[in-house]
This record gives C-alpha cells, sequence and structure tokens, in this order.
C-alpha cells in the first residue's frame, strides 16, 4: 500500500512535558512506525527565515516564518505551503485559536485535518480570554472546523462539545497513548492504616480542579489518608492551596511539592493507591494514563474525557463535576480487594486501549478514508 505523505502543523517539543507537546511526539512516532512520511510544519513569529532540522530518526522539521502572531504569512512561507502541499495526501493542524494555523489551511492544495485538544470544551470557551476566543472564534475557528476533511477528538464528549459549535459532522475518536508503558505494573505498598492519593501536574488550580480536590478530601478523608499535590506553580497556585489547606485544617494530610519526572514520577505513583484527576477541561491528560499503566485506578471528573473508559473497564470512579465528594468517599472507603481489582482492569485498559499505535492507526485509517 501507498506510503502516506502528513504534515504535522504544530510546534515540536518532545522534551517538554505539555501534554500537547507530548501527544505531537509519540502520535508523530507511531505514523512513522507505521509507514507514514512525517514532516513537522513549525509555523512560528520566533523562526525569522524558512529554516529546516532533523528532529529524529524519520522526522523532519519545517521550520515557518509568520508575522503578527500568526496573523500574517510572509510569502516564502506562503510559497513553500502552496508548493509542499500538493505532494501530501494530508495536513494535520494540532491545538486551537492558533493564528497561524487559520491562516494556512486556505492556501493548502491538499485536505486537512485538526486535533483541537479539548480547547473547544463547553467550559473552557467560557473561561480566561472568553471575548476573545469568541470573537476568534466567529471570525475564523467556525470555518476552518468545517472545512477540515475530519476533526479528531479524544472521546465522544469532546465530539459533542464540537457539534455543538459548528455543523462539522466528520469525526475520528482516538484517545492518547500512554507514555513509557511499563512491562509490569508497579507492586502496590504494604497495605496499612489508611488511603493515599496523588495528583501530578501543574498546579492550575481551575483547570486541575485543584481547589474541588482539596475541599472534597476534607470532607471525606480521615486521619490517616493523605493527599500529594505534585506540580510546578501556575499563577499563584500552589499559595492559593496552601492557603485553602491551612483554612481546612488538614495541613497534617495533605502534601503540596514540587513536580516529579522520569523514575521519581513512577515511584510516585507506586507509592499511592489513587491516582486523582478533577479537572474542569482537558484534552486527555497523560499522567492519569501513565498511573493506569503502572496499575493505579484513577478518580476522575467527565471532563477528563476518560470517564467512560473508567467507567466501562471499572478502573476507578467518576466524581460528579458539581459535587465530587462522593466519589472521593468511594476511593478513599473501597475495601482493599476492590481497589486492587480496580488496578488490575486500569492495567488492562491500558494494555488495550490506550496505546500509541492504536491512536496513529485510527489516525491513517481517517487519512485513508479521505481519498476514498
Amino acid at each position: 500500500m501507498q506510503s502516506v505523505r502528513v504534515a504535522v502543523v504544530s510546534r515540536w517539543r518532545p522534551d517538554r512535558a505539555d501534554g500537547v507537546d507530548q501527544a505531537v511526539a509519540w502520535t508523530s512516532r507511531a505514523l512513522v512506525n507505521l509507514g507514514c512520511e512525517v514532516e513537522i510544519w513549525e509555523a512560528s513569529p520566533r523562526h525569522h527565515r524558512l529554516g529546516f532540522r532533523e528532529a529524529e530518526s524519520g522526522i523532519r522539521v519545517c521550520e515557518l516564518p509568520v508575522l503578527a502572531k500568526g496573523f500574517v504569512i510572509p510569502p516564502v512561507t506562503r510559497e513553500f505551503v502552496v508548493r509542499e502541499s500538493q505532494r501530501l495526501q494530508v495536513a494535520h493542524f494540532h491545538s486551537c485559536f492558533v493564528p497561524a494555523n487559520v491562516r494556512l489551511a486556505p492556501l493548502l492544495r491538499c485536505p486537512y485535518v485538526i486535533t483541537p485538544h479539548g480547547g473547544y470544551s463547553r467550559f473552557r470557551m467560557w473561561l480566561r480570554g472568553a471575548v476573545r476566543k469568541w470573537i476568534f472564534f466567529w471570525l475564523f475557528s467556525r470555518r476552518y472546523l468545517e472545512r477540515a476533511a475530519f476533526v479528531h477528538v479524544l472521546s465522544d464528549l469532546e465530539k459533542e462539545a464540537v457539534m455543538d459549535l459548528c455543523a462539522q459532522r466528520r469525526f475520528v475518536v482516538a484517545t492518547s497513548g500512554c507514555i513509557g508503558f511499563p512491562p509490569a505494573p508497579a507492586p502496590w505498598r504494604e497495605t496499612g492504616v489508611g488511603r493515599r492519593l496523588l495528583f501530578i501536574g501543574r498546579l492550575d488550580v481551575d483547570c486541575k480542579g485543584l481547589d474541588r480536590a482539596v475541599q472534597a478530601f476534607a470532607a471525606a478523608s480521615e486521619k490517616d489518608d493523605h493527599l500529594t499535590l505534585a506540580g510546578p506553580d501556575f499563577r499563584g497556585g500552589r499559595n492559593e492551596l496552601q492557603g485553602m489547606v491551612g483554612q481546612l485544617q488538614i495541613a497534617d494530610r495533605v502534601t503540596i511539592r514540587d513536580g516529579a519526572f522520569g523514575d521519581e514520577k513512577q515511584q510516585l505513583i507506586a507509592a499511592s493507591d489513587v491516582f486523582i484527576q478533577l479537572s474542569r477541561w482537558e484534552g486527555v491528560p497523560l499522567t492519569p494514563i501513565e498511573a493506569m499503566g503502572l496499575g493505579r485506578p484513577l478518580l476522575v471528573t467527565p471532563e477528563t474525557n476518560l470517564a467512560n473508559y473508567v467507567t466501562n473497564a471499572d478502573a476507578g470512579w467518576v466524581a460528579d463535576e458539581a459535587d465530587c465528594v462522593a466519589g472521593m468517599r468511594a476511593s478513599l472507603r473501597t475495601p482493599v480487594s476492590e481497589l486492587l481489582a480496580k488496578g488490575a482492569h486500569a492495567r488492562r485498559l491500558v494494555e488495550t486501549e490506550f496505546q500509541w499505535n492504536t491512536t496513529a492507526q485510527r489516525l491513517l485509517d481517517g487519512y485513508r478514508d479521505i481519498h476514498q
């Protein structure tokens, strides 16, 4: 079968912990493994001339200059996109509210697809610069979405959110994969009194629902339970959380610490009983998938785009976004035998659903369907 040529239009930062950067890198690698020819088109005001660099085996990054935060496409970039897109089967844009993306799409001489990474969720559209988002959406994004050959969404919930915003009805639903899927689950800690809950990610109180986590933990936990929130500060989130923990008088049962990566991250997950992610909006967060790969069950909200998977596989608990206390209480009080079973289900779920090759294959099938 003929190789599919794909231009992935996104920044290339595989060494960053950002979820979108990681998803772009791992999906691109998986597409190469499936026989695709993949280029990264990195359109950025940081690039002052057209350039190229070898990112890693089989993947080249094309540095495309843009001006005025991406709203103005200079002639050299315009000519490159028109010329090079003629040899592509598809261009694949990542993220949303990116001016360069909506300006480059009409120049293409091939079909394009879009992965918004949860950016059009109902909650997110009304937070942080909502007026600017809606103006940008009605001026640019609506037409950009509707003209795509398909939109790659991470869950049925995200699909519904996009359908509410525009007339696009062509979708590929494919979730993210597990980074560094371990060959075996992590051994459980010595069964003792109390339960250990863990969150790892940036301390973004609103997005990650960390206020929900702390408040629900205060309401549902007992003296031997413990909650760890590990991650870099974000817009004063650390101080806000420390103040909240002090007011709720649970400072002796909550640890707020810096982030963890690599082996330290895996050790933190292995020392925990439940990984929690009570986000208000997300694409698909990758660390909960890593936790499931290590055999730990999840407590999540529907907005993580993981809830249906967790429910169907009995791999944890889903918290009601209006009241997270019941879900928190269930994760804390579930008998040990049931906790271990849910952890085993979580591991099996990652084996069957959360693999980058599975995601890439669904995208590749979608690319090929465009031309049939």
